[in-house]
């Protein structure tokens, strides 16, 4: 089986690593320093996980890669378009495109470049950074991917790369309700990259707020409403539930999005925040606080 990471980062990049350690031949799509790093010097994995491969396949050019049989589709939301337009010369007949994104819509926009046959559903859940050009670092031992057909049905496809994730020692879950487990995921990090990067702060710091740790509530509360207005059979007491989850997690957390506006880095805030509020006004669902919280978060966009 081939496959292509199409966004090299550090998630795909992590993924991609372990395929080839169990010897799937996987090419990364990269750019800059990493991309540099990856051809020069291999690829290495820190963290919760420790080896290093001296020799990776990875380019900038998509077309040099030609037909493949998976893409896992790992760039960064608001490069979602460009990259849909990019990976097509290595999607073939029989090529399956699997996004890992944050956000809900990823699948319609990259199949509107591609076909959408050519589609599935996915989520990941994982923490992970480059410390440095070449290097991956996990940092917790969760590092799941979930995928399923958005029509739910099962297939052939789908179960072939279960096997391959099974082979490769990535926790997983085939689905038949990857839109549900999509839009969970959407819930939680939507509030959560609310909450910590209108305030700047780590969970830890907002727990102990609780008029500030009740937003993250309403923020969970607001983007389920909104996914039940959409027609996805989300728990009514699910942002209760993460709630009552996020007193156990770990103080020091910060949602990417929090991440990358400390670093000055643009942020995927259109399709968090945005998201939510455009669907709600659509739908008729209110969503006051996420409202303000889009509105706190876009003037820190980079120009």
């Amino acid at each position: 089986m081939r496959i292509a990471i199409m966004g090299s980062g550090a998630t795909g990049s992590f993924y991609g690593a372990k395929l080839i350690r169990a010897g799937y031949d996987v090419t990364f799509i990269a750019r800059g320093a990493h991309l540099q790093a990856l051809q020069a010097e291999g690829l290495k994995v820190i963290g919760q996980e420790e080896f290093h491969l001296p020799r990776v396949s990875a380019t900038s050019d998509p077309s040099a890669v030609g037909p493949v049989d998976v893409i896992i589709f790992a760039v960064k939301a608001y490069d979602t378009d460009a990259a849909a337009q990019a990976i097509r010369p290595m999607v073939g007949p029989g090529t399956m495109v699997l996004p890992i994104q944050n956000g809900v819509d990823s699948s319609d926009r990259i199949g509107a470049a591609v076909g959408m046959d050519h589609m599935v559903g996915g989520l990941c859940r994982i923490s992970v950074d480059i410390p440095a050009p070449g290097t991956v670092r996990l940092n917790s031992p969760f590092k799941e991917i979930v995928f399923g057909e958005l029509s739910g049905e099962p297939s052939a496809r789908t179960t072939a790369f279960d096997t391959v994730l099974e082979r490769a020692g990535i926790p997983h879950k085939l689905t038949n309700e990857i839109k549900v487990e999509i839009w969970k995921k959407y819930v939680f990090i939507t509030a959560m990259a609310g909450i910590t990067g209108a305030t700047r702060s780590a969970l830890g710091p907002i727990r102990e707020c609780p008029e500030t740790f009740e937003l993250y509530r309403k923020l969970a509360a607001e983007v389920v409403a909104v996914g039940r207005a959409e027609g996805v059979n989300l728990p009514v007491a699910l942002a209760d539930e993460l709630y009552e989850q996020a007193k156990g997690l770990g103080a020091g957390l910060k949602a990417s999005l929090l991440v990358d506006l400390e670093k000055g880095r643009r942020l995927e805030v259109e399709t968090l925040q945005g998201t939510v509020c455009r669907l709600g006004r659509k739908l008729g669902a209110a969503t006051p606080v996420m409202d303000v919280i889009y509105a706190l978060l876009k003037m820190h966009q980079p120009k």
